[in-house]
């Protein structure tokens, strides 16, 4: 069941993949300003600045919305001591505090539909993370991310208690347009979608997150996505045109 509940703008817009499904959250990134619950800082503490590997921090002004759309921008910007700035949002809060996330549930289908930059170096993620902050027993859901600038091969991972199941795949260029990213988490399942085509699978119980997630989408410079080259342009953006959550109807 969801555990903050956040109107949708329609219950007559359908989900991709067949169900009985209740629409539950709903942003259209409509406006100019970022909606509640989303919050543009990063959930591993209160401090903008990351763990050595990755290249950018996390700061407001890499966030904007307009035109219907919520950008994320990666920009070559010095800020809180890293060489890049860009954007993050989320709708948890920080972990180790005691604050609960702003939204979050339990069970059911998400559906992103986004844009991702093309270039060596961008690390664009769509994920979810436990309500309790504690990532390593409650687990983590990666519905999306891409290295190294290959925007033509997307992973999709599920963690829990020091376990990862990892899925990838080879097809069209990603970059090249928006394209909806779904991820159905059931208690006995985890399928992954692209464009309401199933590309993935997991049906291990010990690996399947049972605690409610909030999620989180941004785009990270470096880490697993390696350093940007010279070619690499800079400001970049992912734009995401929605974030949807259903759950099981009757």
């Amino acid at each position: 069941m969801v555990d903050q509940t956040v109107s949708p703008d329609s219950n007559s817009i359908v989900a991709e993949i067949p169900g009985s499904w209740n629409l539950e959250f709903d942003d259209e990134f409509n406006g100019n300003s970022l909606n509640a619950p989303w919050q543009p800082v990063q959930p591993y503490s209160a401090k903008a600045t990351l763990p050595p590997g990755e290249l950018e921090s996390y700061d407001s002004a890499g966030v904007s919305v307009s035109n219907g759309l919520l950008h994320l921008t990666a920009s070559k910007q010095r800020t809180y001591g890293r060489a890049y700035q860009s954007g993050l949002v989320q709708a948890g809060g920080i972990m180790g505090s005691k604050t609960a996330p702003k939204f979050s549930f339990t069970y059911g289908y998400m559906e992103v539909s986004a844009q991702i930059p093309a270039g060596k170096g961008f690390w664009p993620a769509i994920w979810m993370l436990p309500a309790s902050y504690h990532n390593i027993i409650g687990g983590e859901i990666d519905v999306l991310e891409t290295f190294g600038g290959n925007t033509s091969n997307p992973f999709f991972t599920v963690h829990r208690r020091g376990r990862t199941q990892q899925f990838s795949m080879n097809g069209v260029d990603l970059s090249q347009g928006f394209h909806t990213y779904g991820v159905d988490w059931e208690p006995d399942h985890i399928t992954w979608y692209i464009d309401g085509q199933a590309v993935a699978t997991t049906t291990n119980t010990k690996l399947i997150p049972t605690e409610a997630m909030y999620p989180i989408i941004n785009l990270a410079v470096g880490g697993l996505g390696g350093r940007p080259p010279a070619s690499t342009t800079f400001p970049e953006e992912m734009d995401v045109d929605y974030v949807r959550i259903w759950q099981q109807g009757s």
